[in-house]
């Protein structure tokens, strides 16, 4: 997994996208590119307010992102959505135990206005 960041995004391989055929990570500088192609090709980007997060207790910050991450996306595809944007990815400790928080919410490409 590419290095996951405030900003990343996250998108399903399944997903029609404008040159993508598998599970990407969106850095912050290609976003705005990723965003209107998503346009172009006469798709919506949905964002959903509702925050999503995942605590994982480790030293290892890198395993514990990817571990909080791989919770994120499983529980993004449960709710039947094919994104998630990072919005915050935090390390701290509670009684002297090191842990990463990552936050963020659930996206979805898809044709057309409306949500489904």
């Amino acid at each position: 997994m590419d290095a996951i960041e405030a900003g990343s995004i996250l998108i399903e391989p399944a997903t029609p996208t404008p040159d993508s055929n598998g599970w990407i990570t969106v850095g912050k500088l290609e976003r705005p590119e990723l965003e209107a192609n998503i346009r172009k090709s006469g798709r919506t980007f949905f964002y959903l307010a509702r925050e999503t997060r995942a605590t994982v207790f480790g030293r290892n910050e890198p395993a514990t992102v990817d571990k909080a991450v791989k919770r994120l996306v499983a529980s993004v595809k449960a709710q039947r959505f094919n994104g998630l944007e990072i919005t915050r990815v935090a390390t701290s400790s509670f009684l002297g135990l090191p842990y990463t928080k990552v936050t963020g919410h659930a996206r979805h490409i898809q044709e057309g206005l409306s949500l489904n």
